[in-house]
Formats: structure tokens, C-alpha cells, sequence
């Protein structure tokens, strides 16, 4: 059995192959991608989903675009949601919130909405009296320099660990998430989570986060970063939500997936 953690497939393979659909974001998000590689992929990531002997998704939302977009056999989709990855869920959650920085973890593909993330952000430091800085995590480092915004461009897991560990809260203004590891991992620490909320967002958070239009990002901030008593609410609810995401149970539904493939 061959396992494509992308959507691809072999001819040249005689075994079942297993394909992972991470999201499909490109065939809606039209301005985002250039015509040809949308067409590019589309071609492909169809392909490989009807030729796959099982297709795993990361989330619901997206086995629903798998099926809608790809044209994938819904009985031949198994969901298997990620766990967190580079941070370890403490037994409880913290007790106190430091007055940290907001973060925001993620690279400058136009989907994750960073230009409107730091539009948003001046928004917010007009209207806030004291307001907090923000820290852009990984490629979107470079994008720093704005009043406010300082940038972290490569950290390793224990820095990672830390700055969300510090955070005053992690913003999150991706317009389409397939599943959103920052978020889990976000929750899986207690710190409290303010999102666009996509159909894979809400479906990762439900109500441990608070949940934005794209255009009320700034009053969402705003909303976080000044009530204490609102990121305690969303620390503890974050924590426990993030107790239901592991590795080991993405690992028992790919196997799922690989007996699925190998048939009876």
C-alpha cells in the first residue's frame, strides 16, 4: 500500500494507494490562485481522488469538499483530524493569563489573510487606549514593521512553545482553513483563540474560540485582548477542546483509512 500524503496518484502502482486531501481551497478562493494552476490542480487533486483506494481528510469540512469539489466516493472518505503538533498539552490549564503579545502563526499565502490581518490591526490600535503588540510567527515575519507588529521568523518547537505560552491571545484571520494546526495547538496551552471563522475553524474550535467575520477581525481583537475575564472563559474552554484532538487518534483512523484501501 502506498500512502500520498497530497493528492496524487501513480499508474505505475499496482498496490492500493491512500491519498490525504488536506483542503481545497483554491477551487473557491478564485482571486487568490492564478487560472492555470487552478485548473492544474483541480485536474489533479480530481485524479487522484477518484483513482484512490481511500481518501483521507484532515476534517469534515473538507470531506465535504472532497466529495462536492473532487468528486470523491463518500464511501471511500475517512476523517482523521490532526493532533497538535509541536506543543504538549499540559494536564491543566494555566491559571493565569500572561498580558502578552497577539500572535498570529502562519506564511503570506494570500488565503491566510495577512494583509487583512494588519489592516485589522491598525483598526484595533486606533480604538484601543493601550493596546497589545503583535508578533507574526514564520514567514509572516517579514511582513513586520508596522507600529505594533514585530516578527519571529523561524522559531524551533521550544521557542514556538513559548510565544504561544506568552501570548496574550492567537489571532487567526485565514478566509479558508481545512483544519488549522496553530488553532489546536493555541488551545491544547490554554491561550485563548480569535479566528475568521471558515467551515474548518469552526468545526476545530466550536465555542472555545471567538469566532469572526473576516471584516470584524479588529473588533475581535479589540474584544480579547481588553477582557480578562473573556480569555480566562476561552483558555479553559480551548483546553478542554483540544483534549479531543491527539495523534494517536488520527493514527487509529488511518488505519482505518489503509483497511478501507486494502478491501476484504
Amino acid at each position: 500500500m502506498v500512502h500520498h500524503p497530497l493528492p496524487a496518484h501513480s499508474g505505475r502502482i499496482a498496490a492500493p494507494q491512500v491519498v490525504t486531501v488536506h483542503d481545497v481551497a483554491f477551487a473557491g478562493m478564485r482571486s487568490h490562485y492564478s487560472g492555470a494552476w487552478r485548473r492544474l490542480a483541480l485536474r489533479s487533486y480530481r485524479r487522484a481522488a477518484h483513482a484512490a483506494a481511500a481518501v483521507v481528510c484532515v476534517s469534515e469540512a473538507t470531506a465535504s469538499e472532497a466529495a462536492d469539489v473532487l468528486g470523491a466516493d463518500p464511501g471511500r472518505i475517512v476523517v482523521a483530524p490532526h493532533g497538535p503538533g509541536q506543543v504538549q498539552r499540559p494536564a491543566t490549564p494555566r491559571a493565569d493569563r500572561p498580558e502578552g503579545p497577539l500572535v498570529f502563526i502562519g506564511d503570506t499565502e494570500p488565503r491566510k489573510n495577512l494583509t487583512g490581518l494588519l489592516a485589522a490591526y491598525a483598526r484595533y490600535r486606533a480604538m484601543a487606549t493601550d493596546p497589545a503588540p503583535l508578533v507574526l510567527v514564520g514567514a509572516a515575519a517579514a511582513a513586520a514593521g508596522e507600529p505594533g507588529v514585530s516578527g519571529a521568523p523561524g522559531p524551533g518547537r521550544q521557542e514556538l512553545g513559548r510565544l504561544l505560552d506568552g501570548a496574550r491571545a492567537l489571532v487567526h484571520p485565514s478566509l479558508h482553513e481545512g483544519f488549522g494546526l496553530p488553532l489546536v495547538e493555541a488551545m491544547a496551552l490554554g491561550v485563548p483563540v480569535v479566528a475568521v471563522g471558515s467551515a474548518g475553524v469552526r468545526e476545530v474550535c466550536a465555542d472555545a474560540a471567538l469566532l469572526v467575520d473576516a471584516d470584524g477581525l479588529a473588533e475581535g481583537m479589540a474584544a480579547v485582548a481588553g477582557d480578562a475575564q473573556l480569555r480566562a472563559r476561552l483558555a479553559a474552554r480551548g483546553w478542554e477542546r483540544a483534549g479531543r484532538f491527539s495523534w494517536r487518534s488520527s493514527a487509529r483512523d488511518h488505519v482505518r483509512a489503509y483497511r478501507l484501501a486494502a478491501g476484504p
